[in-house]
């Protein structure tokens, strides 16, 4: 900006032209004159104020940048630090490092079972500095065992000091154990070293695994038996158990896991538990054993079952089980048609195992049909009964002879006539009944478990072209009774947990409360998901009081359904105590239709389980409750009707 006292024009700019191209003196003097000089204007006051803003923005930014640049590199000095501090500890050569330790172990990849195995173990440092306080813990596989002290006893794990192994040493240990386990198995021993370093507390490991497989078992198992047998027809087989081991064998127990429809009748010698696993004791080099097992095998003519045999040491927290498997083997047995086939249906049940009521008539019918392509001679069949709940009194046959003190129903040639010659393809049917003994007694006795056994023996002779031949088959059935399930229902005014308010006799439009009673008892055995349920019809309101407090008592709205949920009912409810008992409070409110008449209060009463013993659902009902209350010690004829409302 020029002063007010300065020339702006065009002629001041042609003069100061000249003077610039002018020659000699007057130019440099011109050029002299023509320098800039400082010089003071007035400048707008909010162009002051806008440059000191900037100025002190740029004061500040450079301060913001350098505690910037700080932070970040405390930060990536900080990381730095760690991972050094991370690499020199865990992978540097002047402190402990995992890597720098060696577990080596040197031993046989194979063993024979009950062999003795010697491993030798080497714990190398190779850090600079030494493992303080350097333990070796040894885990061995299930069932291992120890024979220094003579005595097989199983090991678990072992633990062995090494104290302090210095930087660069090396301790050397030899691990001795006894391995068991079946042919063709791998057993893994587990070395763990734990350790720790100068100025530390902290505990460090070192792993390393040592897989060994067994070779051969410690005992051998061999078992003789037929590869099919008729359906029904005794079955026998032995089992050989031998030892294999150069050692002795602690503790063997042989188990046999029998198929779907094996019924076990007898074993030479007896089973220890059970009918299925014996207790042989030690096996001393060269021993043996011999169990003989005899049994009827059941089903359809085509069918296979399998047996399997079990040979292994004692399970040190249950002595019934085996603990570790020596070794194992299968036996299919091919099932045919029975000769002569007979089945017994209860109740036209047809079932190995059956579910009946007790204290009611039993229908039973044999059915027998002649599976052979020849003509079977002097057939005779045999069911004899047998069991808790078997009551020998009630047994009755219409063509057969029932031997009550051998509890027998026998059919020959003298009571059937068809049985003297059953030719190819011939059938018939031999009706029975009887009843089941009460479940439980006016003393209080209640039969446990209570069940019939029916043992069905059917026999004849075979005609061939070599003559005829006796045969014989046998077959079982269980018949388990159900337990006696009740409950009793009841509709109550003057008595119970709740006070009831209202008319007696009932009004019509006017409301009267009730109690419902309901009581469940149980005899023989326990019953599992228990549930009383009834229905409330559309007058009969649910109040909400229900007693006691621990029984689960619920109404459903919607549906209108009340439920009590017992979930197990023990045998003995109601006979040996008192029985489970709720209660509950309804409100009726009857119309001018239920006038002159007794109303129903509830629908039916519907209790249902399952019963554990035979694993069979049960159900059993009671009628609807009304307004004529029977059970109530106050209760008057006439008290059930309902009555007009007065005018």
């Amino acid at each position: 900006m020029l002063g007010p006292n300065r020339n702006t024009g065009s002629d001041s700019i042609e003069e100061l032209k000249k003077r610039l191209y002018t020659r000699g003196d007057m130019g440099r003097r011109v050029l002299r004159d023509s320098r800039l000089r400082a010089r003071e204007e007035n400048t707008p006051e909010s162009w002051v104020k806008e440059k000191e803003s900037d100025t002190e923005l740029m004061s500040r930014k450079p301060k913001t940048g350098i505690f910037k640049k700080l932070f970040i590199a405390s930060l990536l000095f900080f990381v730095a630090a760690i991972s050094y501090a991370s690499y020199q500890f865990l992978g540097g050569n002047n402190v402990v490092s995992s890597k720098n330790i060696n577990i080596s172990v040197l031993g046989p990849a194979f063993i024979s079972g009950g062999d003795e195995v010697s491993l030798q173990v080497s714990v190398e440092n190779r850090n600079t500095v030494p493992l303080e306080f350097a333990e070796l813990l040894v885990e061995y596989p299930k069932g291992a065992a120890s024979g220094e002290t003579g005595v097989a006893q199983e090991m678990v794990r072992n633990k062995i000091s090494l104290n302090k192994i210095p930087a660069g040493g090396i301790y050397q240990e030899i691990v001795k154990a006894i391995l068991y386990g079946e042919e063709g198995k791998e057993q893994t021993i587990n070395f763990t070293l734990e350790y720790r370093v100068e100025g530390s507390n902290a505990i460090f490991k070192k792993e390393n695994t040592y897989p060994i497989r067994i070779s051969s078992s410690p005992i051998s198992l061999s078992l003789l038996s037929p590869k099919e047998t008729n359906a029904g027809q005794e079955l026998s087989f032995k089992i050989k158990v031998a030892s294999n081991a150069p050692k002795d064998v602690p503790g063997v127990l042989l188990q046999i896991d029998y198929p779907p429809g094996f019924f076990f009748k007898s074993a030479e010698p007896k089973p220890t538990y059970d009918n299925n696993v014996w207790k042989l004791g030690d096996f001393h080099t060269g021993s043996s054993r011999e169990i003989n097992v005899v049994g009827v095998l059941s089903g359809e003519d085509g069918d296979e079952r399998t047996f399997r045999i079990l040979g292994g040491g004692i399970s040190p927290s249950n002595e019934r089980t085996i603990g570790v498997i020596y070794n194992s083997i299968f036996q299919t047995v091919a099932i045919r048609r029975p000769f002569l086939d007979a089945r017994v249906l209860l109740n036209g049940d047809s079932s190995d195992s059956v579910a009946i009521p007790g204290g009611r008539l039993v229908r039973g019918v044999l059915i027998w049909k002649n599976n052979l392509p020849t003509r079977i001679n002097n057939a005779e069949i045999s069911v004899k009964l047998s069991g808790n709940a078997f009551d020998r009194g009630t047994v009755s046959t219409e063509r057969g002879f029932y031997n009550s003190s051998l509890s027998t129903i026998s059919w020959d040639k003298n009571t059937v006539e068809d049985f003297q010659m059953v030719e190819p393809g011939g059938t018939g049917q031999l009706p029975f009944t009887f009843t089941p003994a009460q479940l439980f007694s006016s003393n209080g006795g209640i039969l446990s478990l209570p069940q019939i056994n029916l043992q069905i023996i059917v026999k004849g002779e075979v005609v061939s072209s070599s003559g005829d031949n006796s045969v014989s088959v046998t077959t079982e059935k269980i018949a388990k009774v159900l337990t006696d399930l009740q409950v009793l229902s009841k509709a109550l005014y003057s008595i119970g947990p709740f006070k009831n308010i209202g008319p007696m006799p009932p009004v019509a439009e006017k409301e009267t409360t009730y109690t419902i009673s309901w009581s469940v008892m149980n005899s023989a055995s326990d019953v599992s998901g228990g549930t009383v349920t009834t229905t409330l019809p559309p007058y009969v309101k649910w109040t909400g009081e229900t007693s006691p407090e621990n029984e689960d008592i619920s109404y459903d709205e919607e549906s209108r359904t009340v439920t009590w949920r017992l979930n197990t009912v023990y045998a003995g409810t109601g006979y040996r105590n008192s029985g489970r008992e709720a209660f509950f409070q309804i409100s009726f409110l009857p119309s001018l239709s239920h006038i002159g008449s007794s109303v129903g209060l509830t629908g039916g009463v519907s209790l249902a389980g399952t019963d554990s013993f035979a694993d069979t659902t049960i159900q059993t009902t009671k009628n609807s409750l009304t307004t004529l209350l029977n059970n109530d010690p106050a209760f008057k004829a006439g008290n059930d009707i309902v009555v007009s409302p007065k005018p």
